[in-house]
């Protein structure tokens, strides 16, 4: 059989390793060291059982995995010359998978996993590094399907260690090919620039960037392009370091089938300390010139801001800080353009009181926006938002354009997909964003960026005036009260009037208590907003942490929370529970158990239900350890009667390096 020659192959080079080899080596001018020896026995066991209204489908997994694993180290002609780390893990598998319905799979596989990292001339000024992976892993989906995926990887780095101009030029070529349920081909090339400048007066940073991404999934071909570039720059202009200048410059570009994006921008910030910064009064101005060209294929999007400000600011007694600033802007952007002008005063005051510490906070803001419109449609781009189960996401803008909005990760790396990884729907003039509970590859609580197109209002100018009040106190070390309230109005001085003027009141209260083995957080926001997005939510959070023994602790936690979005009467409910404990023995055993349940319900209606319960031992004798895991994860939608339940078992038994 192929896979018992491969291994026979194996064992004659682990049996070449292991010999001495070091008189011969270094006789030859090349040493290696005598190789480190692991081994790592591993059992996993998986059991899933899906339902749906229309089928259910059962499977289980049985896979045996043995494999070696070899380190060693050394250097060719001389340690100055090259040094090199090598990594030789040969994996034997065997697994078995049933399925009802379906047909029972039997495989063998073998794989070599290695890592090779090489330094060339690594105590010269340059120095080059060169890496080799490749990894392979085996996972079982909820049906019990295997997936099989192997990952390749390329690179090599030019490094010049200049102490006045330190460089790194990066080449990675990787791909990785998986196999089974869910079979997919991804390959990547990226290039990379990194150098940074440093004297007494400046700091300058260069980063660069470029990858070609290309994925095949199930038959489905996409490509992306991206390319970026940062250049940023800190200037001290005088010694005393109270004027500094900031100039940056970033640039970026990314092709994917039906979209194309491209980014230039342009800014220059100047802060000028007036007073020393000991001194009780300060006065502190900073001036912006910034330019930004977005472009979404053919349409093209500039913005061209200016602005000033000032702020003076008085410490009297150590208790209380009086700030008044003033700015003023001007802004010329595709479509149209704005000018502002406003200033703000702020009260901040704090004092000790029996017990605590008490803090106030009072402002006062005054702002006229003049508008000029010429289009009737703006683009938004890169807006960024998270999406949570238990919160309602709205898009910032009202009228948007469903069709055009597009949704990419952090760093626009990934770009998702309606309807699979997230859901859109409109409420009101605004329009809610979500994230898809079963499948999808958006996690919960994970930001994104949302681009799209939206009607803008008229042209106008108006006033908006802010009111700000917060206040908060610590007592006793562990308990802290705080409250926010904020209103803004705002007054049409001339132009077309929007369809709604802004009248919002916005609240939040907190309250926390901390304590060596407990916290309690208690927090309520409500949000009145007269353009009809509206909200109301509050949540409340438990955590007990108790130390039993020496060796004994014990974790209680859970968590309440309801938010509504009081014009569509839209409302949704999350609660959580969360148990951990761990118990050591000794230095060489350790047991640890965790548990979880999470439900979150919307009037949509949806209701998504999990719980999952993980126990974990691991023993240690000398270079020896025993693992032993065990997991129930359970994912249901009881409304379209969907459920996802797994069981996973896994026993290792393993040899460290040595």
């Amino acid at each position: 059989m192929a896979w018992m020659r491969q291994a026979g192959v194996v064992v004659a080079l682990t049996v070449l390793l292991v010999a001495d080899l070091g008189k011969t080596a270094r006789a030859r001018m090349f040493y290696l060291e005598r190789p480190r020896l692991g081994t790592e026995l591993e059992y996993a066991f998986q059991q899933s059982d899906q339902n749906t209204p229309f089928s259910r489908t059962q499977g289980t997994s049985d896979r045996f995995t043995e494999g070696l694993l070899l380190a060693t180290r050394g250097f060719a002609y001389h340690p100055a010359l090259f040094i090199f780390d090598l990594d030789l893990n040969p994996k034997w598998e065997q697994q078995t998978q049933a399925y009802d319905p379906g047909q029972n799979d039997s495989r063998r596989s073998f794989f070599l996993d290695y890592g090779i990292d090489g330094t060339l001339l690594p105590q010269r000024p340059i120095s080059v590094m060169l890496l080799a992976r490749h990894n392979s892993s085996t996972n079982t989906t909820s049906l019990a399907s295997a997936t099989t995926g192997e990952t390749t990887l390329y690179g090599a780095s030019l490094l010049s260690k200049s102490k006045k101009i330190p460089t790194r030029l990066s080449y990675t070529s990787s791909e990785r090919i998986q196999e089974g349920f869910y079979p997919s081909t991804e390959t990547s090339d990226s290039l990379s620039l990194a150098s940074t400048h440093r004297s007494s007066r400046y700091f300058t940073n260069l980063n660069a960037d470029y990858e070609m991404r290309q994925r095949n999934a199930l038959g489905l071909a996409q490509n992306m392009d991206n390319a970026s570039a940062r250049l940023h720059n800190d200037l001290q202009v005088t010694d005393d370091r109270r004027v500094r200048l900031a100039s940056g410059v970033i640039t970026r570009a990314m092709d994917t089938p039906g979209l194309t994006t491209s980014l230039l921008d342009l800014s220059e910030v100047l802060n000028w300390q007036h007073t020393p910064e000991k001194q009780r009064l300060q006065v502190i101005s900073s001036y912006v010139v910034n330019y930004t060209a977005n472009r979404r294929d053919d349409y093209l999007s500039e913005s061209m801001p200016l602005a000033a400000s000032l702020t003076v600011s008085h410490r009297l007694y150590e208790n209380l800080v009086s700030s008044l600033s003033g700015n003023g802007g001007h802004n010329r952007f595709t479509g149209g353009s704005e000018d502002d002008l406003g200033g703000r005063l702020n009260f901040d005051y704090s004092r000790r009181v029996p017990k605590g510490l008490l803090n106030l906070d009072l402002g006062h803001a005054y702002q006229v926006r003049d508008r000029t419109i010429t289009t009737d449609v703006i683009d938004a781009f890169d807006e960024p938002q998270t999406l949570s189960a238990s919160v309602f996401t709205l898009l910032a803008n009202r009228h948007v354009d469903l069709a055009t909005i597009r949704v990419f990760n952090a760093d626009k790396s990934r770009e998702y997909v309606l309807n699979f990884d997230y859901t859109v729907k409109p409420v009101g003039d605004f329009v809610q964003i979500e994230r898809m509970p079963l499948g999808g590859l958006i996690s919960d609580g994970q930001p994104v960026l949302v681009s799209y197109r939206y009607q803008s209002d008229p042209s106008a100018k108006m006033a908006t005036l802010t009111r700000s009040f917060g206040t908060g106190l610590s007592l006793w070390s562990v308990l802290t009260l705080r409250y926010y309230f904020t209103l803004v109005q705002e007054e049409l001085l001339g132009g077309l009037p929007p369809e709604t003027l802004v009248d919002d009141t916005l609240q939040s209260y907190s309250a926390q208590l901390g304590h060596d083995w407990s916290s309690t957080l208690v927090t309520l926001d409500d949000e009145q907003h007269a353009a009809g997005n509206s909200r109301r939510s509050w949540k409340v959070a438990q955590d007990f942490h108790w130390r039993l023994r020496a060796n004994l602790t014990l974790g209680v936690g859970g968590s309440y929370g309801e938010s509504e979005l009081l014009e569509s009467a839209s409302s949704g409910r999350a609660y959580s529970l969360r148990t951990t404990g761990q118990y050591q023995p000794d230095a060489s055993q350790n047991l640890r158990l965790e548990m979880f349940t999470n439900t979150s319900t919307t009037d949509s209606p949806t209701r998504n239900e999990s719980f999952g319960l993980g126990l974990f031992y691991v023993y240690r004798f000398g270079v020896w350890s025993v693992q032993a895991d065990y997991r129930y994860l359970s994912d249901q939608q009881p409304i379209v009667a969907q459920e996802h339940n797994l069981n996973a078992l896994n026993l290792t038994l393993r040899r460290n390096l040595y």
